[in-house]
């Protein structure tokens, strides 16, 4: 049974570890200051991909940041465009922020991530600033995006107000747990599961193997807490049993009922001891609880 808890928490201990280096390996972003004209700011390392589609031009980056602009002669009639769209079509959730003239920033929802959009007027140009995070609803990619939105110049402008840095802050508080979570508390979700699922064996494991609760006369050993290794035709299980022997039959008791019953003698079902544990067939392995019981079942059998 030491084995299989030591099993369990290292396994755990390795899936914790595991989830740290990819959320640091993925999701992290590196950044540097650089210029992509008419843009400047802290941008991805990575070299960015140039675009242009009906009048948009700007820069792609293989980290989910895309940043366009639109010279137009009324941006923020184009702006209140978009905002109306989102809010009233998409159901989404828009706030106003410090940048520009006029500005907002939004967060859409994706079946498994969330992309921030960032739309920000000027005399005659709007600007179109997006990042997308697909298969993780860490605020990572978030965090960065409202870092490089407090940065981003527009021809060397600084397009960040004095209330922006705030605004940021209320927004991403208004943003529900289910849609976007910060990286210590996923971890601090997932050690709940794991110290649940840990509960769950611990019962099942304690539980499993105790002794029932009626003791029948014709019983003559009876040892609770007997670790059972069950050879499947894919794998193997192991949980805890009572071992019952009841004249020349050997039972396993397990949350409250007999699961199995062998015959002593059986040539279907070869009862061995192998070092400490019982061999009962190529099936069943069984390991006692301590040596008096082993010694007790190696003398009855």
């Amino acid at each position: 049974m030491r084995k299989v808890l030591l099993f369990t928490v290292v396994l755990e201990l390795s899936v914790l570890f595991l989830i740290l280096f990819f959320i640091e390996k993925f999701d992290k972003i590196d950044f540097t200051p650089a210029r992509y004209t008419p843009f400047s700011g802290i941008f991805p390392n990575s070299n960015p991909t140039f675009m242009e589609e009906k009048g948009w031009e700007g820069y792609s980056f293989k980290e989910g940041l895309r940043v366009f602009y639109l010279n137009i002669e009324n941006p923020d009639s184009l702006l209140e465009e978009y905002r109306n769209w989102y809010t009233q079509k998409e159901k989404a959730k828009v706030s106003s922020i410090s940048m520009g003239n006029k500005a907002f920033i939004m967060l859409r929802r994706l079946q498994k991530g969330y992309t921030a959009i960032a739309v920000i007027s000027l005399d005659t140009v709007i600007v179109w600033a997006d990042i997308t995070s697909r298969g993780s609803t860490l605020d990572t990619k978030f965090e960065y995006f409202c870092h490089f939105l407090k940065e981003l110049k527009y021809n060397e402008k600084p397009l960040a107000r004095d209330d922006l840095a705030r605004e940021l802050i209320n927004f991403r508080k208004s943003i529900p747990l289910t849609v976007m979570q910060d990286k210590y508390l996923f971890l601090a979700f997932m050690v709940g599961i794991l110290l649940f699922a840990n509960l769950i064996t611990f019962i099942s494991l304690f539980y499993g193997g105790s002794c029932p609760r009626r003791i029948a006369p014709e019983w003559e050993i009876i040892t609770p807490k007997v670790m059972v290794y069950e050879k499947l035709p894919i794998g193997q299980r192991s949980y805890t049993a009572c071992l019952i022997k009841k004249g020349n039959e050997i039972l396993i008791h397990s949350f409250g009922k007999i699961r199995h019953k062998f015959l002593i003698g059986d040539p279907t079902f070869e009862i061995k001891f192998l070092g400490n544990k019982l061999h009962i067939g190529n099936q069943f392995r069984f390991e006692f609880p301590d040596e008096e019981s082993l010694m007790k079942w190696q003398a009855a059998l």
